[in-house]
């Protein structure tokens, strides 16, 4: 993930489906200031690695679709994102219908069926 220190324009990154990106490796998605689409769906990261989403004051869409290790205890993490429209949680087993509500606020849109 080192990689992406150069590309502090990158609007857009899809990762999904890595089991190699680890919470280690999100520190460095972190630094991604510009981004507004990040999809790390199905990657092997729990609530610590979603310490750096505050850093991506830009985001509009975060696609944590089947990352089996996120619980609504990463909720506080996404409420800081001002800009966030679109939140996918999609196949996020640990997060409950009340665990749902602490992710929900004005203008973002969930999907979790």
């Amino acid at each position: 993930m080192n990689d992406l220190k150069d590309v502090g324009n990158l609007r857009y990154l899809h990762l999904a489906e890595n089991r190699g990106i680890t919470n280690d490796g999100m520190t460095s998605v972190g630094t991604l200031r510009q981004l507004r689409y990040l999809n790390i769906g199905a990657c092997d990261i729990n609530n610590q690695g979603m310490v750096f989403l505050p850093n991506l004051v830009n985001l509009e869409y975060l696609n944590l679709s089947y990352c089996n290790r996120i619980t609504e205890k990463a909720a506080p993490y996404v409420q800081k994102l001002n800009k966030l429209k679109y939140l996918d949680l999609q196949g996020c087993i640990k997060i409950n219908t009340g665990g749902l509500k602490k992710f929900e606020k004005k203008g973002l849109t969930i999907y979790k069926p």
